[in-house]
């Protein structure tokens, strides 16, 4: 049993981390809007299937999922279209590792709407997290970057606001999407209803745009590549994280998930020979033992 809560687990965070570097290149080409929106429409589609496949109770109140639609506008809408920004801008690694913190902001606003108390373990839980991803902040430069230094010191501090806003953006819609799916809503049915509510407001969105999509961005490969990463880093991750979590051991699940950041370094090193710096390496393993700190104090509270 925890051997595949081990797998799920690392399997999540492996389909994340493969999304988020099929992001960063497939961005650069379509823009950060188009890719967002036409990833969550296949996502969308691929998940319809699965309510039936799952047998998934299809019963719903309105009041549910117009509370869905609205944690969808805020966590999915603005918080995906912040995280592919600053993917495109200070790369997947340092977002990822900066993108973190949402564990913290989330138990910071828990703390603060349910008037909990904080323990000592999650307040070293915070600021070990807080610490990685200052690392990463304090260390941001590096190599490839341009020639001008205002440029890319502009370049790196929006992409760090933006990582920091789509953290934030995360843990607010988890925050509003959690109590429907506690009183029984399906997890399947709930985020099938947020990925449809981000798609349509996607749509209505870029209505509204006078800005096309970039030349070369309509090819097969380009649309392959955003397929896959609906696929694999939305439809494949969730999955997984909900195989490793109907074990039981959500603690164990949610912890092995949140290694992100580490298995992405991996991932670079492997396929493109990007060795991690140890700026990088210390931020992301700082940072994951801060989450899994956090996690395991919220599930020792419940």
């Amino acid at each position: 049993m925890t051997v595949g809560v081990e797998v799920a687990g690392l399997g999540t965070a492996a389909c994340l981390a493969i999304s988020s570097l099929i992001a960063a290149d497939v961005s650069r080409t379509t823009g950060v809007f188009e890719f967002t929106k036409t990833r969550m429409i296949f996502a969308s589609f691929f998940m319809l299937p699965v309510l039936f496949i799952a047998d998934v109770p299809l019963r719903v109140s309105v009041a549910d999922a117009l509370t869905l639609a609205a944690s969808s506008l805020i966590g999915i809408v603005v918080g995906d279209l912040s995280l592919i920004a600053a993917i495109s801008k200070i790369g997947p690694k340092k977002t990822s590792i900066i993108f973190s913190s949402n564990v913290v902001i989330g138990a910071v606003l828990e703390a603060a709407i349910y008037h909990k108390k904080t323990t000592i373990e999650a307040g070293v839980g915070i600021l070990l997290v807080l610490t990685g991803a200052l690392i990463v902040i304090a260390f941001r430069g590096g190599a490839g970057a341009p020639l001008n230094g205002h440029l890319n010191a502009e370049r790196q501090n929006t992409g760090v606001a933006l990582a920091v806003l789509a953290a934030g953006c995360q843990a607010i819609g988890t925050l509003i999407s959690t109590p429907v799916v506690t009183a029984g809503t399906s997890p399947i049915m709930a985020t099938t209803i947020r990925f449809c509510a981000a798609s349509l407001l996607f749509v209505i969105m870029g209505r509204t745009r006078s800005d096309d999509i970039r030349t070369d961005a309509s090819s097969a490969t380009v649309y392959a590549k955003i397929v896959v990463s609906a696929l694999v880093g939305m439809c494949g991750g969730l999955t997984l994280l909900m195989l490793a979590i109907t074990s039981g051991k959500i603690a164990i699940s949610m912890t092995y998930a949140s290694s992100t950041p580490l298995v992405l370094l991996l991932l670079l090193w492997l396929t493109r020979g990007e060795r991690p710096n140890a700026s990088s390496l210390l931020g992301a393993i700082t940072a994951v033992a801060g989450t899994a700190l956090l996690i395991f104090e919220g599930a020792h509270q419940r």
